[in-house]
């Protein structure tokens, strides 16, 4: 991953972490720092994938009926609920791209999907706290899921 410190559990844990973080301003409910996420504690319980659901459940439940345009205080500061729920989508697209390298799957974004990330990667990325991306790294690669990719640090 762009974390070079990251094993695939860490990564994991990062995920959940973020999962929790995003859903906390809508339900109340358990939260994450921005320092415990990169920190990437293991929050599983021993079942990663029952606590990863959970957190996805989470999620899911929080932004079913909350209104896009309100605004909340998240960890980059008080935003609108849509632009969150943008945010989250840009990270989770990143983040299996991250595991589905470890594991030598693939991940292929629809053309919507990847239209909506690239729209945020281009407002968030330059205007976020050093240290929660990777420095963007050079790619020879045309296409625009390489080279979001690229933008956030990731080798392609």
């Amino acid at each position: 991953t762009a974390c070079a410190d990251y094993r695939v559990r860490d990564l994991v844990n990062h995920c959940i972490l973020t999962l929790r973080s995003f859903s906390a301003p809508l339900d109340g409910g358990p939260s994450a720092s921005i320092p415990e996420i990169i920190a990437a504690a293991d929050v599983t319980e021993g079942d990663a994938v029952g606590e990863t659901k959970r957190a996805v459940e989470r999620v899911h439940s929080a932004y079913a009926t909350a209104d896009p345009a309100a605004e909340l205080e998240y960890n980059l500061g008080v935003i609108p609920v849509g632009q969150a729920l943008a945010v989250l989508t840009m990270q989770n697209l990143l983040h299996a791209w991250d595991l589905q390298r470890a594991v030598n799957g693939t991940v292929a974004p629809s053309a919507d999907l990847l239209g909506l990330v690239e729209a945020v990667a281009e407002q968030l990325l330059p205007n976020v706290p050093p240290g929660l991306f990777a420095a963007p790294v050079e790619t020879s690669n045309p296409g625009r899921f390489e080279k979001l990719l690229a933008a956030t640090g990731r080798t392609v």
